[in-house]
């Protein structure tokens, strides 16, 4: 194996790379071919085994103008130095037992992640219920200044138009704004800067993934068929980061076979850039409790995972759990992190860590 590169991303791009088993569990070797293919690791010769999952996941409090507490679709951005006194924000819609008349854009605030409040001078919805239709999938961009809202209008299970409004740090509102051919579901929106944006979303006519360009996230072109290496489940809903070298996602999918969307799961995805086959995952089925029933659209930031999910009640409830790994074998590298902030063991037949950063790298000690 070559040493000239020998990083890793986060735990999230390094699973990207294996063979999938059903249960999130992945195994490979040294292969040198299969790893080649992708950016990302150098190893020493040996079988190893990389288990992930996400941990702890926790329902949260969420405040809805509508006061049911239910809600569905986050969009998280974390912004550090503090955008109009808060570190986290959200945007997300309410939805109590599944009534799509108050599934209109909404936005809460935090300092820590988890405990989320509306800000004083904010007044939600940011747009109402359409007098036809019902909003939905709410998007969420930081562009430096201000924070953007995008969020779908859909009339007779039919996209009609994707708008925006512009959040001001006063929680001032903006006009709408309408996107041109642009009709998604989910969009999951990227602002490269201010003249190159890229977005990613499910057609709901056909249910394929697409993505799209812009130069200034209103008037959309290149409109071009998304490949994943799983064409038997429909791409429901997604969001996206964009990493160092490449693209990560998480998305909500379900069975085509099915056709029905009740049946999702959550996958991780990679790829390092739109063109390629987006390279995925499972990393969360249903389980007892609040997303006993379905996953659906969520979001993350680093290893933070914010969930929307579904109960047997028809209860929609957002949450936070962290993604984990654990690699396991025998001979394993020698990793060390380029971060003294995040050490890790040295010589161990076990690496188990959570990782807090958007992207790790790792090297292995000359």
């Amino acid at each position: 194996m070559s040493s000239k590169l020998v990083f890793l991303l986060e735990i999230a791009l390094i699973f990207s790379i294996s063979t999938i088993c059903g249960n999130g569990t992945q195994q490979f070797s040294s292969v040198a071919p299969v790893i080649d293919d992708f950016p990302g690791i150098t190893y020493r010769s040996g079988t190893y085994q990389l288990n992930v999952s996400i941990s702890d996941v926790k329902e949260l409090n969420i405040p809805t103008y509508d006061g049911s507490g239910q809600c569905v679709h986050p969009s998280v951005k974390y912004i550090p130095e503090e955008w109009a006194g808060y570190e986290w924000w959200m945007a997300f819609t309410p939805y109590p037992h599944g009534n799509d008349n108050f599934e209109n854009p909404s936005l809460v605030a935090s300092h820590d992640g988890i405990n989320w409040v509306v800000p004083a001078e904010l007044i939600n919805p940011i747009d109402p219920d359409p007098k036809k239709g019902h909003n939905a999938d709410t998007e969420l961009i930081y562009d430096g200044k201000n924070m953007i809202v995008y969020y779908v209008e859909i009339v007779k299970s039919h996209v009609i138009a994707c708008h925006r409004r512009v959040v001001y740090p006063n929680m001032s509102i903006g006009s709408e704004q309408t996107c041109t051919n642009f009709y998604p579901i989910s969009p999951a929106i990227i602002r490269k800067n201010g003249n190159d944006w890229i977005a990613w979303y499910c057609d709901l006519a056909s249910l394929q993934l697409y993505y799209a360009t812009s130069k200034d996230g209103l008037n959309w072109t290149n409109q071009t068929v998304a490949l994943t290496d799983m064409p038997d489940k429909v791409s429901w809903h997604i969001s996206a980061s964009q990493v160092d070298k490449g693209y990560s996602f998480l998305i909500a999918a379900f069975p085509r076979v099915k056709d029905n969307n009740s049946h999702t799961k959550l996958y991780f995805g990679y790829a390092p850039n739109p063109k390629s086959i987006i390279k995925t995952t499972p990393i969360l089925s249903p389980m007892r409790g609040w997303t006993e029933r379905e996953i659906y659209r969520s979001s993350m930031i680093g290893s933070r995972v914010y969930i929307s999910a579904r109960d047997k009640s028809c209860n929609w409830h957002i949450g936070f759990g962290m993604m984990v790994s654990e690699l396991k074998g025998r001979d394993l590298p020698i990793w060390r992190s380029l971060s003294e902030a995040i050490p890790f063991p040295q010589n161990a037949n076990s690496i188990r860590y959570e990782n807090e950063s958007i992207l790790r790298r790792l090297h292995r000690k000359p």
